[in-house]
């Protein structure tokens, strides 16, 4: 069910203002990397670059949170193939799988409600790794990609560091020697471009759907 106009237009400015905050502490982390690295005293006894590894983790962490913001809305609209991977909310198990009798502590409550509960409480759970899974998740609300797939190349690269970052300690394997894999200012701010660039375009989508 589409929103009204002015729900509408709530809703698409909270999102903004809901990025642009995340994303604007991603930023502030890299001028405190730039910061130190100009400073004599700093740059010889910190190890900088790990700082622009946290905007690299807290800027993915930005477009996943991006990505629920907009799931909470769109996910509980979806037909039954797309809500079928969502459980019962307070359900443990498989999404496919809950006794009739797991509804007796939701009554009274309309479909629609104990819908929206059981995809708030599925989405505090999810994470998404790839441009695969965020095509997926994009196109189950019916949402057109080929724009939104411009910004794939830098989206992809920044998934894959952060995950570098957080699962390999940015350690990159050379003759069986690990080194620190070596990062810039310049790399992450890009990053932060395309994920910026990304929302732009996927709430420009997200504004034609809520209007049908």
């Amino acid at each position: 069910m589409a929103l009204e106009f002015s729900q509408n237009i709530k809703f698409l400015e909270k999102q903004i203002n809901r990025l642009e905050k995340n994303l604007s502490r991603a930023k502030n982390l890299v001028n405190i990397s730039e910061h130190l690295r100009n400073n004599p005293i700093s740059k010889n006894s910190l190890d900088i670059s790990d700082i622009l590894r946290s905007a690299t983790v807290f800027t993915h962490a930005s477009l996943e949170d991006f990505l629920r913001a907009i799931s909470e809305v769109f996910l509980p609209q979806s037909n039954e193939d797309t809500l079928n991977v969502v459980p019962l909310v307070g359900q443990k198990g498989r999404a496919d799988k809950f006794l009739l009798g797991k509804l007796a502590q939701h009554r009274g409550k309309t479909v629609d409600c104990l819908i929206q509960e059981s995809v708030v409480e599925y989405l505090l759970k999810t994470n998404y790794n790839n441009t695969i899974e965020i095509t997926s998740l994009l196109q189950s609300f019916g949402i057109n990609m080929l724009e939104i797939k411009t910004t794939f190349k830098d989206i992809g690269e920044l998934m894959e560091r952060r995950h570098q970052i957080v699962h390999r300690a940015d350690k990159i394997d050379k003759n069986k020697n690990f080194h620190t894999n070596p990062i810039s200012a310049k790399q992450v701010k890009k990053w932060i471009d395309a994920v910026d660039k990304f929302s732009v375009k996927v709430l420009a989508q997200c504004a034609i759907l809520q209007m049908k």
